[in-house]
This record gives structure tokens, sequence and C-alpha cells, in this order.
């Protein structure tokens, strides 16, 4: 009752002295094992909390609440190997824990075992297809492994199952930009638009696939929502000036140029043409 007492009023210190004098006559206490574990969790005590939650799990090997509650401090303090090993018991007491396969996933990523990783999102997926932590991992996980086309495809059933979410849209286009698939990336941006017309990322990234598929005029526009919110971006000066010179408007071309080297104080040499260019660029928004 002390220990109660003085954790509520916010003593912690005395009260974690006074449940560690009872679990000195009694080591298997549940309720003070817990009360432990939630205090020495709130001083943001880790170690000593995780080390708590193991001897309460000695005393309820099956429970799955403390087990998981011990796989998650142990992910706190980056002791990968016993967090892992929580993780995959719960998987092996219950084989439709997505929960604990998104976490397991997490630290297989985080040790470098990506195809385990990968692997283990997609057996959540089989549980539940539309579960987002798993979706988004595994688009992420994906992206980093160079895998942009099935990277956007994870993204798009992230988007299609929540159209708000403008993260995987912008993800879905970065990734279709990637494979050069310009056109529908420049769909999905313009989706993006109707709900957020000030993004600024997606009216550059825009522009960058119009330009590269030579539909400039279209370019210059998103060039120019750009520039109303960032008109010092060289970047984009520079590249609307090469959509202008390829609509053969060089005198606003040469306007662009000159705000080019003004900002960036050096001479600028332009091929003459902008099909001369590398279609691969993408734009530094990305």
């Amino acid at each position: 009752a002390l220990g109660n007492s003085l954790y509520e009023s916010g003593d912690y210190q005395a009260a974690l002295q006074c449940f560690d004098a009872i679990l000195k006559a009694d080591p298997a206490i549940k309720d003070i094992l817990n009360k432990k574990a939630d205090l020495l969790e709130l001083m943001g005590d880790y170690g000593q909390a995780s080390e708590t939650c193991r001897e309460l799990l000695e005393t309820e090997p099956g429970n799955a609440r403390i087990k998981e509650r011990y796989a998650m401090l142990c992910m706190r303090i980056s002791d990968w190997s016993n967090a892992l090993e929580a993780f995959s018991g719960l998987i092996s007491s219950d084989s439709k824990n997505t929960r604990a396969m998104v976490y397991a996933g997490e630290i297989l990523e985080i040790t470098g075992k990506t195809e385990d990783a990968l692997g283990l999102y997609e057996t959540a997926l089989k549980q539940d297809q539309s579960y987002l932590p798993a979706l988004y991992n595994k688009g992420y996980l994906l992206e980093k492994q160079g895998r942009y086309n099935e990277a956007a495809e994870a993204f798009r059933q992230i988007w299609t199952e929540n159209p708000n979410d403008i993260i995987a849209a912008f993800r879905r286009a970065t990734n279709l930009f990637w494979i050069g698939a310009y056109a529908e990336c420049a769909h999905t941006l313009e989706l993006i638009l109707k709900k957020v017309p000030d993004d600024v990322k997606a009216w550059q990234m825009m522009g960058t696939a119009l330009e590269l598929m030579g539909e400039y005029e279209r370019a210059v526009a998103c060039y120019d929502n750009v520039l109303k919110a960032a008109p010092a971006n060289s970047e984009t000066w520079y590249h609307r000036g090469i959509c202008l010179s390829g609509l053969g408007r060089y005198i606003e071309a040469l306007n662009c140029y000159e705000h080019v080297t003004e900002q960036s104080g050096c001479l600028l040499y332009t091929s003459p043409s902008p099909r001369d260019r590398t279609r691969s660029r993408m734009p530094s928004s990305a």
C-alpha cells in the first residue's frame, strides 16, 4: 500500500525502494513485479524494466501481453536477439499475430536479414492483406532494395485502403518515377495535388516527369507553382528554361537562365536541345 501511494504521488525512487523490499521477501509477487516494471519504464530505465519483465515471464511464461511488453522493452535498448526471440515465441503461439510479425520483421531488417524480414511482412499480409504496418514496411524495404516496381504496388495498396494517405501516394509516385513510368507518376501527382494543392514537392516532381515526357507546356505550369512558393529555387528556374527552349520561347528561357546565374553567381551552359539531356534525372525534392 505504501509503495502504491508513493508511486501515485510521484515519489518514484521511494516507491521503487518499497517494491524492492517487498520482492526481497517474495521475488515472485506478480502484482509488485508488474508495478515495478511500470515504474522503471516510466523512469526511463528500460534495461531494468526489461529485466523485471523477464522475471515476470518466469512466473507466467505463457502470458502473451507480458512477452510482447518484454520484447518491446528489449527493442528500446537494442537487445535485438532477446526481442526477436520473444516475438518469435509470440508468433509460434499464435500464427495470426501480424503485429508480432511486423516487429520481428523490423528487427530482421535492422540486423541485415532483409529477405527474412520481407518474408515475415508477406506472411502478415497473407493473414490480413490490408494490414497497413506490414504494407508500409514492405514498401519501404522494397524501395531500399531498388525493387521500385514492387514498391510502387505496395504503396498503391496502402493508398487504395486509405485515399487520404498522401505519404503513400507520394512514395508511389516516386517509385514510378524511378522506373520511368512518367505518365503514371504524373497522374498520381495530379491526384495528390487535388487534395494538397500547395505541395511544392509534388509540383516539382510532376514538372520533372512532364518535362521528361516532352510535355513542356504543362511542365512550365508546374514549375510556376513551385516558384510561387520558392522564388529562389535555381533548379526550378533552370528546368523551366529548358522547357521554354523546347517550346521555342527562347527570350523567356534566357530570362530563366539569368535567374540561375544571379542566384548561383556562375555562368551557365545549356545544351541546345532538351532532348539531349539524360532521361534519368530525379528532382532533388524526392
